[in-house]
């Protein structure tokens, strides 16, 4: 329907929301999502390390 259905927040955090099924479109739809999983993963290990 051309609308957009996500929200992604500007504070120090990690926060994205989307309406969607990311986990099946990482590879193989949109180089972006790759991008998106990486820093998630990434993000995770800080805050693992930081604990």
């Amino acid at each position: 329907d051309g609308m957009v259905e996500a929200v992604e927040g500007t504070g120090r955090g990690f926060v994205l929301g989307v309406q969607c099924h990311p986990e099946e479109l990482w590879e193989r739809a949109d180089p972006r999502w790759a991008r998106v999983f990486a820093r998630f993963v990434a993000l995770a290990a800080e805050y693992r390390l930081e604990s």
